[in-house]
């Protein structure tokens, strides 16, 4: 992060994500950091002009537990002094205070927020499918107030959303999911919609469980291993025991996330892969299955089936 976030009082309050982002840090800063690529940033010059900023969600950063008054600021870093010749300063800027006095939740509010919510949400899902280029900012905000509200109701919500990849990203529901507070609920309601026969298992449905399972259980070294994680075999397991009931292109997208994760390493060229593995068991079961329903499965699936039996030197 390269903001910090500054609340007083110390205490009433929490970081909802604060054992994600340790996490997240220790991997950075161990050098072992799993995820390759830059991060793209652009550079503005400042002018008397001002400047706008995308916006963050406070309820990402800081998650209030008792009522009360708060007093939040930002401390931001990215701002640097740059002259010919001499190496760039950086600036610490604070920003201006933000006051907020909250009162105990009420029930039936909960309740009106989310239906509202809901509704707009319903709507915000007909103009991603109509491929509407742009639609009224209220139906977006539908999304914060879902992944803030903490309800069951809500966390049902986002849950669900996951039979909708383009809603379920647009709305950033996978961090709402992780943020929510009794993760052994969205556990749960995963788990009942993984057992679901229309509903294919995609990679962000596996990512979002295994995340949320290692949060739940409070496995935080594994949440960015470079080693192969225990909770990846484990829902694989339990997604081929599901596997059967799954219907159409439901099983066939299910089984090409299982090719995509278990065979991850064969999915590019042929000249990248001159060291071939033994697969586990499990994996045996996924190639099996793959090649039971090879002329079902995407492209990217059958190139990296038959990346990996040339390697292997299978027919």
């Amino acid at each position: 992060m390269r903001d910090i976030f500054q609340i007083k009082p110390a205490s009433g309050w929490e970081d909802p994500l604060s054992d994600y982002r340790k996490a997240l840090f220790k991997a950075e800063t161990s050098g072992h950091f799993p995820i390759a690529g830059s991060v793209l940033s652009a550079n503005v010059s400042l002018s008397p002009e001002p400047l706008e900023m995308s916006a963050v969600v406070l309820n990402d950063y800081i998650k209030f537990l008792q009522p009360g008054a708060y007093t939040v600021q930002v401390r931001d870093s990215r701002v640097t002094i740059k002259r010919p010749g001499m190496p760039a300063e950086q600036l610490a800027l604070t920003s201006n205070r933000l006051s907020l006095k909250l009162i105990p939740p009420n029930a039936q509010w909960q309740q009106n927020q989310l239906r509202e919510a809901l509704g707009s949400l319903a709507q915000l899902r007909q103009a991603i499918q109509s491929g509407a280029r742009s639609y009224r900012a209220i139906l977006a905000d539908s999304c914060v107030t879902i992944r803030a509200l903490g309800t069951e109701g809500a966390g049902a919500a986002m849950v669900d959303a996951l039979t909708d990849e383009a809603l379920f990203s647009r709305c950033a529901f996978q961090v709402g999911i992780w943020e929510f507070p009794n993760k052994r609920f969205i556990l749960e309601r995963i788990r009942q919609l993984l057992k679901q026969p229309e509903i294919p298992i995609t990679y962000t449905f596996f990512e979002t469980m295994a995340t949320t399972s290692l949060l739940a259980n409070r496995d935080f070294d594994q949440l960015f291993s470079i080693k192969p994680r225990k909770i990846d075999q484990q829902l694989k397991e339990q997604i081929l025991g599901v596997l059967p009931s799954k219907r159409g292109e439901a099983k066939t997208g299910t089984i090409n996330t299982l090719v995509g994760i278990s065979f991850a390493r064969y999915g590019g060229s042929t000249g990248d892969l001159m060291r071939a593995e033994k697969i586990s068991t499990l994996d045996s079961r996924v190639l099996e299955l793959a090649t039971d329903n090879f002329d079902q499965l995407s492209p990217t699936a059958q190139k990296t089936i038959l990346n990996y039996r040339k390697v292997q030197h299978l027919n």
